[in-house]
């Protein structure tokens, strides 16, 4: 396979010796054009290549061409659509939590492998490549991820919880408060939670969020307690319960 420079100072390639020796024929490239085996470092003419010397030498059949490397013409390449798709695919990955990133391995894969069969005439190998990286990693890492946050979201939840259902309480204790406060009860009285609803802007609640009954007892400083279930349920989150 070898590698040649085009007309417009761009590498082109790699591609078959048939297939230079086609380019040859059709005027695109001539003795003069630089080449280079692919993986090699020099470049030399085209011409002085033993294995292209009886093309070189012959008579062309069409006008003569450029003679110098940089007027050799050569068509340019064509970017893989899988390759680019791949890439993007990979790095939204990362927003889609691997959703994307999946099919970015398998575009790049198929990509990587068109352009390899294509004789030089597709590029953007190394988008291809650099969607199956950036997929693959995508994929490999966003579990660690979700393991690593998965208990951070479930505190979260369990604090927003303990929060609601503390505040509730406090805002039935305040009513509590108030009901005995007009009706004159005192300490130890019963407390007739009806009558208490009268003096809370929402809904009397005898369950909190979590389905545990509230424990209303008589008026006093424990007049109203959440259950010790919910309390065990939304241990370890950091809700300090006070007097509830």
């Amino acid at each position: 396979m070898y590698k040649i420079i085009g007309s417009d100072g761009k590498e082109y390639g790699p591609v078959s010796i048939e297939q230079l020796r086609q380019w040859m024929a059709e005027g695109r490239v001539n003795g003069q054009t630089q080449i280079r085996l692919d993986g090699a470092t020099g470049w030399q003419a085209l011409g002085s290549l033993t294995e292209f010397a009886s093309v070189t030498d012959s008579p062309p059949s069409h006008p003569p061409v450029p003679s110098t490397p940089s007027q050799a013409t050569v068509t340019p390449q064509k970017v893989s659509g899988l390759a680019i798709t791949s890439l993007v695919l990979g790095i939204l990955g990362f927003c889609s939590w691997g959703i994307t990133s999946l099919f970015g391995l398998i575009f790049g894969c198929i990509g990587l492998s068109k352009i390899s069969k294509s004789g030089g005439t597709l590029g953007g190998k190394g988008l291809a490549i650099a969607g199956i990286c950036i997929s693959g990693v995508t994929l490999v890492m966003l579990p660690l991820m979700a393991a690593l946050a998965i208990p951070g979201f479930v505190k979260a939840r369990k604090q927003s919880q303990g929060r609601r259902i503390l505040n509730d309480t406090r805002m039935m204790d305040a009513a509590i408060d108030q009901w005995a406060l007009e009706k004159g009860k005192k300490d130890n009285d019963p407390i007739n939670t009806t009558q208490a609803a009268m003096y809370l802007r929402g809904e009397w609640k005898n369950t909190d969020l979590l389905g545990n009954s509230y424990q209303v007892d008589v008026v006093g400083r424990n007049q109203i307690k959440i259950s010790p279930e919910t309390k065990q349920a939304l241990d370890g989150v950091g809700i300090d319960w006070g007097q509830f």
